[in-house]
């Protein structure tokens, strides 16, 4: 592998590891909701492959691949698209963000369908962070 590739590797587990609470705290002008922190702290889980989560649907719990992988809490994340209204801490296994509103206790989990475009596209799946955490694993 490029040496380049292995640095931005060795950088991104670094900072999923290494959560910037009192940055998001300064640019939110919140506390780290606790569900987000708990999340952080899952530490090696979040850099182990692909999470994969038990889901509701239409009256069934469903295993189902979920997160691909974490979005570091650095000041590029949330100087992404979303301003001060949501928080990217992941991206699901089709590319698409996961987002919570940080000023909100027990946010509920919204997914950005936009594909990219200049306008987000948000709808809320139904769950809370804690309810995902709850039900994360690495094997299907």
């Amino acid at each position: 592998m490029h040496p380049a590739t292995l640095q931005q590797i060795a950088e991104y587990k670094r900072q999923i590891l290494s959560p910037d609470y009192a940055g998001f705290e300064a640019f939110y002008g919140c506390t780290v909701p606790p569900e987000l922190r708990r999340f952080y702290e899952l530490g090696e889980k979040l850099l182990a492959g692909v999470l994969y989560a038990n889901m509701r649907y239409a009256e069934q719990i469903v295993r189902v691949e979920f997160i691909q992988h974490a979005n570091p809490m650095t000041k590029t994340n949330w100087e992404h698209r979303y301003g001060r209204e949501y928080f990217r801490f992941a991206t699901n296994t089709d590319g698409y963000p996961l987002l919570i509103m940080p000023a909100v206790t027990q946010s509920l989990v919204f997914g950005d369908w936009s594909d990219s475009d200049p306008m987000p596209n948000i709808d809320d799946l139904g769950c809370t962070l804690w309810e995902i955490i709850d039900s994360l694993g690495t094997n299907p």
